[in-house]
């Protein structure tokens, strides 16, 4: 027959170990929740990215102009484009760009192009000048 003290020793380190597991959970899901980094400010403001997609997109529109009268008419359907995506996404879009020499023609002869774009909204304004020679 057990005696009754053992038995106590026994519930007693029972009692100790499920309260130290329980005390070591707790400890980590508080601390762990401190560490989680917020992502939501990026979510929320996404013109860093819009901008610098229509960075990367004018770049590559210039790229695959292949005459003088394509780039022309590319370069207008792109500005109309972007223009038209930020207004529908709540962003002032200033899309300015000059072809120097200006085109005449189909013809391929070397020219640079000049851009001022510049993306606004209530909480911040993103601008970029660059310039893209073509061919």
């Amino acid at each position: 027959m057990r005696s009754s003290s053992g038995y106590k020793k026994a519930q007693f380190f029972i009692l100790s170990a499920l309260t130290i597991v329980a005390l070591m959970y707790l400890m980590g899901r508080w601390i762990n929740a401190s560490t989680i980094p917020d992502t939501s400010s990026t979510a929320v403001n996404s013109a860093p990215f819009i901008f610098n997609d229509i960075i990367e997109k004018t770049l590559q529109t210039v790229k695959l102009s292949t005459d003088c009268l394509e780039l022309t008419y590319n370069m207008q359907e792109y500005s109309t484009f972007v223009k038209d995506f930020a207004a529908k996404n709540g962003y002032d879009l200033r899309y300015d760009y000059t072809i120097a020499p200006p085109c005449s023609g189909a013809d391929k002869t070397s020219r640079t192009l000049v851009f001022n774009v510049t993306m606004s909204s209530s909480s911040m304004v993103v601008a970029k000048n660059f310039t893209s020679p073509w061919p």
